[in-house]
């Protein structure tokens, strides 16, 4: 065909455009260096775009939350991919958008059979308790295996304002094996929290001050009158990764409710406050037996012996 040839005109065809962009990639032409680097990121591009969200959840924050918007959209992020991958699947097709009082969060549920498992992981109410030790006779929950009892302070997830993870010192008690760093986690309470927190400090000195979650003893530590009451430190966890991972349980548990979406994208009743799928049970004196593993709504279930639970066990 001469140069000065018009070829007839045909209809386009949109399937080809695949095909021609692999194909592209390839020919023998210089510099085919940049022809590659072209056409494999339009290639993952049009892969991508396959990936059509069919599921999500609205994530609504209270006003404690609204000033950590962002931290709370990343941090529900990280929750559902460590919840997929806990069930073998990954987080694909995520997109957000931002709302008033939250945001909504869609993604691809390769497995739609998991879902009702992956609302009830998410909403699921932390009930997050600090306790402090006492005798059988007064205490809420019961520990049978450590032969020890907790009673409520009265700080709940509703006094915390922040959770922190931080990587803690190599020769810190809770760096793990292998030289590993630990983590430490600093819950940080409002007013009221620290009002509780300091009249527990005051009144208990020398016994141990339990964190529950879901029923399930995480950690405790003995009360010093020096300890402060804006925050409640957790200075020994076997790991930063795991100190992650509890720092965005106890936030989201805090701030965050979450909704899943029907398949139209409407919302359905609110699951925020949802009971655990697995519930305290009740000891013959009355008072309640932690007998259920601190699972974390991130997806990682934290150590775990029986029917205590915890992160770290001090004597």
């Amino acid at each position: 065909m001469r140069c000065t040839d018009v070829p007839p005109e045909r209809p386009y065809d949109p399937s080809l455009s695949f095909f021609f962009i692999a194909w592209y990639a390839y020919i023998p032409y210089t510099p085919s260096t940049m022809k590659r680097l072209y056409a494999f990121p339009v290639v993952l591009l049009l892969l991508t775009a396959c990936v059509q969200a069919n599921t999500g959840y609205t994530l609504t924050f209270d006003q404690q939350g609204q000033s950590h918007k962002q931290e709370l959209i990343d941090t529900a992020t990280r929750v559902i991919s460590r919840r997929l991958q806990q069930l073998e699947l990954e987080l694909r097709g995520k997109k957000v958008e931002q709302t008033a009082d939250g945001a909504v969060i869609r993604f691809a549920l390769a497995d739609t059979s998991k879902r009702t498992f992956l609302d009830q992981q998410l909403s699921a109410s932390i009930d997050f308790r600090v306790m402090v030790e006492t005798t059988q006779d007064k205490a809420d929950i019961w520990n049978d295996q450590d032969a020890i009892g907790f009673r409520a302070t009265g700080i709940t997830e509703k006094n915390v304002t922040w959770a922190t993870a931080t990587p803690a010192p190599v020769s810190s008690v809770g760096a793990a094996a292998g030289n590993k760093k630990g983590g430490v986690v600093t819950i940080a309470l409002d007013t009221e929290g620290q009002k509780l927190l300091a009249k527990t400090i005051q009144e208990n000195e020398g016994k141990r001050m339990g964190i529950f979650v879901r029923g399930a003893l995480v950690t405790y530590k003995r009360i010093a009158t020096t300890d402060k009451p804006e925050a409640i430190p957790i200075d020994a966890v076997p790991s930063y990764e795991l100190a992650i991972v509890f720092a965005d349980d106890v936030n989201l548990g805090a701030h965050a409710t979450f909704t899943p979406l029907t398949p139209a994208g409407n919302q359905t009743s609110s699951t925020g406050a949802s009971p655990s799928s697995a519930e305290p049970s009740v000891s013959s004196t009355g008072s309640t037996t932690s007998s259920v593993a601190a699972s974390s709504a991130s997806g990682a279930i934290l150590p775990s012996s029986g029917t205590s639970s915890s992160l770290i066990t001090n004597p």
